[in-house]
């Protein structure tokens, strides 16, 4: 588990990420609560040549622009936030040079982990969900630390 530090005055929560089909290309993620999928730029999906998703092709989103139909992919491992993530259904979309970053981190990456945000010290951190009891201890006390 790692202690993450970010500014709080921030109008986004900015963190870099590795994404990876054995090649590795480095990206800036929002981390996002309310975006249900992970999105990722296309260029990458081009570049790693990720394969379509196995448990469905596309997904309907909402964007700036409406509702849209997107591809999915399965992404082999995506590491963020002191964690990684095998085999991630994610969404292939460009965001706007606007966002500030190449894609988001949604529910369906956060959702395999505790998640605790401390905004007036700047600190979060991910402690693994379903880790052993002993671990799992063993991040809670670690996770003081955010609030300290």
């Amino acid at each position: 588990m790692a202690i993450l530090r970010f500014n709080p005055n921030a109008n986004a929560l900015v963190f870099q990420a590795l994404v990876s089909d054995g090649r590795v290309v480095g990206l800036d993620m929002i981390v996002d609560t309310g975006a249900s999928g992970t999105t990722i730029p296309l260029s990458v999906v081009q570049r790693l040549s990720l394969a379509a998703s196995t448990t469905q092709p596309s997904s309907a989103v909402t964007t700036a622009q409406g509702v849209t139909r997107v591809p999915l992919f399965t992404l082999p491992r995506l590491d963020a936030l002191g964690q990684q993530v095998r085999n991630l259904d994610v969404i292939g979309l460009d965001l706007p040079p606007t966002a500030g970053a190449h894609g988001l981190l949604g529910l369906n990456f956060l959702r395999s982990f505790i998640l605790v945000i401390n905004f007036p010290k700047g600190k979060l951190a991910l402690l693994q969900a379903n880790a052993h009891p002993l671990q799992r201890w063993r991040g809670f006390i670690e996770l003081l630390r955010v609030y300290w």
